[in-house]
Formats: C-alpha cells, sequence, structure tokens
C-alpha cells in the first residue's frame, strides 16, 4: 500500500510548485488577489507534506551537506622568531602606510606597505597540512588526474555550468550600449571621477556626489584605455561583474546543499531582472550582491570546516567588498551576528571557543588591513564618509517626522512586500512598484521561505537563523532610512538581499526535485524533472528578460531626457559643418543636464552650456557656424537667436514621444547679425 502511495506524494510536490506559480501570478498582476493569496496558501500546505513527507526527506543541507571535509591536522605555515617577526612587519608597516595614504591619495609608499603588510599577516597566520604545502597540493593534481583524468564520460555540472555561464554573458551584455538608454546626472559624476584618475588622480574614497568608493572607478579607467571612455563603457564595466556573480553563487549553492542547487542558483541569478538591472545601471551597485555572495559562500564555508584559511579568505573578501558599494558596510556587523549564532546555537561537537575567537581575530585582522586606506580617509574625513548613511538614518539633513521605531517598522514590512506585491517606485532602477520577482520566482519564493521557517521552527535547524539574520540584515540599508521613508524599499540599497533571496528561489525546485527522482523511479522521475524543470526555468528567463529588455527599457526612456538624441544632432554638425565646440545647449530649469549630453558625445571636456543669451553674444564678434539646442518652452532664446541670426534654419526635433522634442537652430556663419544692444 505504501509503495502504490509514495508516487502520489511526487505529483503533489509538483502541484505545489503549480499552485504556487499560478497564485503570484495572480498577485503580480493584481487580478483577484485574494483567490492569489488561497493558491501560495494551499501550495505552501501541500509542498511541506510533500518535501517533508512522514519526515523520511532528509536534504543534505548545509552543514550537513554532501560537501567534501578536510579533517586532516593544519599547523602555522611560520612559527616562532619569523612568525613573530612577520606579525612585527605587518604591524609597523601598515603604521606607515597608514601615515602615507593621508590627504585621500594612494602613494607608492604607501600602496607598497599596505600590500607587504597585508601578505605579511596573511603568511604569519595561514595554515597548512604538516606536509607542507608542496606535498598535498601534488596528491590531489595525482588524484585528480588518476580519478578523472581518464574517464571519458563528460561531467554533466561542468556541462550545465559553461551554458549558464553564456547564458549569464548574454543576457548581461545583450544591447549593452542601447539599454539603460540614457545617461543620468549620477553617470554624469561617475564618468568625471573616472576621469580624475584617468588623468593621475589616485584617489582613495571620492567625494564627489556626496561620497562614493572607487572599485568601479578603478576597473572602468582600465576598460576604457582598452575600449575609449563613454557612458557604453561605464555599463560594460559593471555588466560584466554581474555577469561573472555566477561564480560565487554556484559556489554558495553547493556549499549549502550540493552541485545541483549551486546549478539551480546560479542560474536565478544569471536571468534575475533585478540582478540585471543593478548590473547594467552604470552605477557601482552590483558590487554590493557580488560581494555579499562571496563573502556568505566564504563565511559559510570557513564556520563549517573550522579551518583557518577559510576565516583568511572571507576576511580578504569582506574587506574588498568595502571598496564597492556603502551597502556593504552592514556586512561587518552581518559577520558578527553569524559568530554570535555559532555561539549560541550551533556548538558542534568538539567546539573550542578558542579557537573560534581565534579565527574571528585572523578574519577581523584580515578585513582591517585590506580596508586599511578607507581607515584612514574616515579617520580624515569621517562627516563626509558617513554622510549619507546618516542623512538617511538620522535626522541630519532632515527631521524624523514620527517615532523612528513606528517608521523603522513599517519599512521592514513595505521591504517585505517587495518581492511578490508592490516594489521599488523609482523608474532608475525598476519597473515602478512591481513586484521584484517574476512571477515564477515570486511562487517558488513562498515555497522557499515556507521551508526555512520549518526548518526554524520544526527541525530547528541553525541554517535557518544565519538565513534569516542574512536576509534580515541585508535589507537594513533600506529599512533603515527612517528620515526618507519614500525611498524604500530601494531596490539599490537592499541589493545585497538578492544571492539570499534567490537561493530561497532555487530550493523548492531542488526539493522538489529530490522528491519526485525519490518516489517516481525507473527513469518517469528525471524525465518529470528535466522536462517540467526546464520549462519552468525557461519560463521564468523570458518574463525576465521582457521585465528589463521591453518593460524597463520603455519606461526608463519615457522617463530619461533623450541626452543621446541631442549627442547625435551635435555630432553630425561637428562631421559636417563645425565643431563639436561651436555645439551649445541652452539651459532650461529641470531639463536635460548638458553632461549628460557630454557624456554621449562622448567628450567630457565639451562643456557648451549657455544659462543665460547675453553669455552667446561673444558669438555674434566671431562669425563662425554654430549649432544651438533649447527646450521647445524657451521662447526667450528663440527670439533672440531668430533676431540675430536671420539667416539662421530653425527645426525641431521630434522624439520618439513629444514630450522629448527639441529645438535646433543652426546659425552659418556667412551673414550680418543684428547689432548688440547698445551699439
Amino acid at each position: 500500500m505504501r509503495a502504490r502511495i509514495r508516487p502520489v506524494w511526487g505529483l503533489v510536490a509538483l502541484a505545489s510548485v503549480w499552485l504556487a506559480v499560478s497564485g503570484q501570478q495572480r498577485l503580480s498582476v493584481r487580478n483577484f488577489p485574494a483567490d492569489g493569496v488561497l493558491l501560495l496558501g494551499a501550495a505552501v500546505v501541500l509542498f511541506l507534506l510533500a518535501v517533508v513527507w512522514k519526515g523520511r526527506e532528509n536534504p543534505p543541507l548545509w552543514p550537513n551537506n554532501s560537501a567534501p571535509r578536510d579533517n586532516s591536522p593544519q599547523v602555522n605555515l611560520t612559527r616562532g622568531r619569523l612568525r613573530r617577526a612577520l606579525f612585527g612587519l605587518a604591524v609597523v608597516l601598515a603604521a606607515v602606510a597608514f601615515a602615507s595614504l593621508a590627504k585621500n591619495r594612494f602613494t607608492v609608499r604607501g600602496v607598497v606597505c599596505w600590500v607587504v603588510a597585508t601578505v605579511a599577516w596573511i603568511l604569519a597566520m595561514v595554515q597548512v597540512s604538516p606536509q607542507g604545502i608542496v606535498q598535498p597540493v601534488l596528491s590531489r593534481v595525482r588524484s585528480f588526474i588518476r580519478e578523472r583524468g581518464v574517464q571519458k564520460r563528460v561531467d554533466w555540472v561542468a556541462l550545465c555550468f559553461v551554458g549558464i555561464l553564456a547564458l549569464s554573458f548574454f543576457f548581461h551584455l545583450y544591447r549593452v550600449s542601447e539599454v539603460p538608454a540614457e545617461p543620468q546626472s549620477d553617470h554624469v559624476e561617475a564618468s568625471e571621477d573616472v576621469r580624475s584618475i584617468l588623468k593621475g588622480q589616485y584617489m582613495i574614497y571620492f567625494p564627489r556626489n556626496t561620497g562614493r568608493e572607487g572599485t568601479q572607478f578603478y576597473l572602468t579607467a582600465l576598460l576604457s584605455r582598452l575600449f575609449g571612455y563613454g557612458f557604453t563603457t561605464l555599463k560594460l564595466t559593471m555588466a560584466l561583474v554581474g555577469m561573472l556573480n555566477i561564480i560565487p553563487m554556484y559556489f554558495l549553492g553547493k556549499e549549502l546543499a550540493d552541485r545541483k542547487l549551486g546549478l539551480l542558483a546560479a542560474f536565478a541569478i544569471a536571468v534575475s531582472y533585478w540582478h540585471l538591472i543593478v548590473s547594467r545601471i552604470g552605477w557601482r551597485i552590483v558590487l554590493m550582491p557580488f560581494w555579499t555572495t562571496t563573502v556568505l559562500w566564504l563565511l559559510l564555508r570557513a564556520l563549517r570546516t573550522g579551518r583557518r584559511n577559510d576565516y583568511i579568505w572571507t576576511g580578504l573578501a569582506l574587506g574588498a567588498g568595502l571598496y564597492g558599494y556603502m551597502s556593504f558596510r552592514i556586512m561587518p556587523f552581518l559577520v558578527i551576528v553569524f559568530f554570535g549564532i555559532k555561539l549560541l546555537f550551533d556548538r558542534e561537537p568538539g567546539f573550542s571557543l578558542r579557537r573560534l575567537l581565534g579565527n574571528l581575530g585572523a578574519l577581523a585582522g584580515t578585513a582591517a588591513l585590506v580596508y586599511l586606506p578607507l581607515i584612514r580617509y574616515q579617520y580624515d574625513e569621517p562627516r563626509m564618509y558617513w554622510y549619507r548613511v546618516l542623512t538617511r538614518t538620522t535626522d541630519l539633513e532632515r527631521p524624523v517626522g514620527q517615532s523612528s521605531l513606528t517608521v523603522f517598522v513599517d519599512n521592514v514590512r513595505r521591504a517585505l512586500l517587495m518581492f511578490n506585491w508592490t516594489g521599488d517606485a523609482a523608474w532608475t532602477a525598476s519597473v515602478p512598484t512591481r513586484p521584484i520577482l517574476d512571477y515564477v520566482s515570486g511562487g517558488l519564493f513562498v515555497l522557499g521561505a515556507a521551508y526555512l521557517l520549518y526548518l526554524l521552527v520544526a527541525r530547528r535547524r541553525p541554517l535557518a537563523l544565519y538565513w534569516l539574520a542574512a536576509a534580515f540584515m541585508t535589507l537594513l540599508p533600506s529599512t533603515m532610512s527612517v528620515a526618507f521613508p519614500i525611498e524604500n524599499p530601494s531596490n539599490i540599497r537592499a541589493s545585497g538581499v538578492i544571492p539570499v533571496m534567490l537561493v530561497l528561489v532555487a530550493l523548492p525546485l531542488y526539493l522538489v526535485g529530490r522528491q519526485v527522482v525519490r518516489v517516481l523511479r525507473g527513469g518517469l522521475g528525471w524525465a518529470l524533472v528535466l522536462t517540467l524543470g526546464g520549462l519552468l526555468l525557461y519560463r521564468s528567463a523570458m518574463l525576465n528578460f521582457h521585465l528589463f529588455y521591453v518593460d524597463y527599457d520603455e519606461q526608463y526612456r519615457r522617463a530619461a531626457w533623450n541626452a543621446t538624441d541631442m549627442a547625435r544632432v551635435m555630432n553630425g554638425f561637428a562631421d559636417t559643418l563645425g565643431s563639436i565646440y561651436d555645439a551649445y545647449c541652452i539651459g532650461t530649469a529641470y531639463w536635460v543636464d548638458h553632461r549628460a549630453i557630454a557624456l554621449s558625445i562622448p567628450n567630457m571636456e565639451w562643456n557648451n552650456l549657455i544659462m543665460d543669451m547675453r553669455e552667446a553674444e561673444p558669438h555674434l564678434l566671431e562669425p563662425r557656424n554654430r549649432l544651438y539646442i533649447y527646450n521647445p518652452s524657451n521662447t526667450a532664446a528663440e527670439r533672440w537667436l531668430l533676431t540675430h541670426y536671420p539667416n539662421g534654419q530653425l527645426l525641431r526635433y521630434q522624439a520618439f514621444q513629444a514630450d522629448k522634442d527639441f529645438m535646433v537652430f543652426y546659425a552659418p556663419a556667412q551673414q550680418s547679425p543684428a547689432p548688440l544692444a547698445g551699439q
């Protein structure tokens, strides 16, 4: 009888996924939302019944997964006087670097001392096998050759990963020059920071535009040496980072369970519309999910293995991430929370508090040394470094209208709704108010969150505590905006939660797939999983593709001023009738940023803005072909041009929508301009 019932649970698991996706579809389009909630509720019940059927399902989740364990003893690479000398060298050189990195500049002496101090610290802290370094490496190479080198079978996981990497390449780089279509003022500010690097100003922190970390600007400056500099280069740099984020995401999923979950997690982030936006927007935002994913992977591995070297790797990633995006500053606190959970709720047999604290010291010391230049900048300019954070979390810029706690609680509520109900309202980084997940991913996310709560309440698994802490903490950069609650939920500031959320999207597929294969034997289970799972993943990919390349692209173009059209007209003038330096933008309040035109030309030296037509009077004394672009509402500028250039040619550039039209006035050199007033 039991044998006959077993296949039913596989079908129930599949039905739960279908119900969840159907329910989320109704929520996403606001079509019968009550029905959507009921469907999601039924899906959760069926899903939990199916995957924990009679308690027999025990998926290999962290820390009891199938990841290989190295239980061999470890000893310090350096010992005795040499180790003490390395510690002393690290301290002395760190002090010299701290002194040499003043005035917000990377100097040769400062950088050399900083790098050598970090290397000395790592050499003093790193541990190796008692056999040394070379022998274990040779043993692993021989084992790989013996076990895999003679195999004729293709590793299907490697093939799938290469396919996902190719998919990520396509999603992140397709039409990179066209989407997003227009640069904004923040892009201009970023471009100015890149220009400062190209001119030899190697700043530690970039105070322009309320302050920003420098990783994006240095990477873009490097890429500009190869491809030239412009808006596309700005987008391309971060798009490449986003494309490569599938690598740490795969290892995070593998650490949490096995290679199958790693592949599903990598696929989820490769096609995610949210991750695609923060990768392609041309700002440094994607560095937040990239380094968050990396730190979560390395930290969980370190907590599982207890190896000193894993903690050192985590410290390196933590310190590097602090040069990425402001929201990453929450991650050191998350590391502390993880250690607290380890200490209170996750003590394995043979737990050693002394060893845990030693490893924490290794992690913190490594991160602090990597972070040293920014520590110096904070010492010199604490207000600038923390200005943006404090204006959102305190009353530094504007008073908080009501209790900060009340606002924070409401912010948390609205942030939790962004995944399935109402998302970010900012057009630059979202399709306004739309849930941040497509309806396939949204339904799976509900099932994954339900399973996480099951692990916490019924199984009391520490993994659930770690993951809930990660979700709560990575949302804080958005939810702590108590001075500007309208900015919450923010797809940008909450981008650190992307890997946490997408693991919960991948987890139900992983669990259902395992259950179906287990109860439907003889190949039928695998056939169903591969067919239905493939169709579901394909549908999710297509939905995310449409969300970014159609919905997001269209609404972005509607909201942004068309600086690229203006740059195209000016470039056409420069190529045929004159010089780009004889093309002018006549400014109007709340209209296009003329620097965005310069970025689109691309020529950041171009700065021909006229705010008062008296600034154009010297042009009358220097007869050259000139071009003027202005807003159709600026009738005063139009009268001035027609009066002083009676032989000029005026036309209206018709954009893709009427409110983006602009006027183009060509003033030829060969004419007799009207006299200036007073002559």
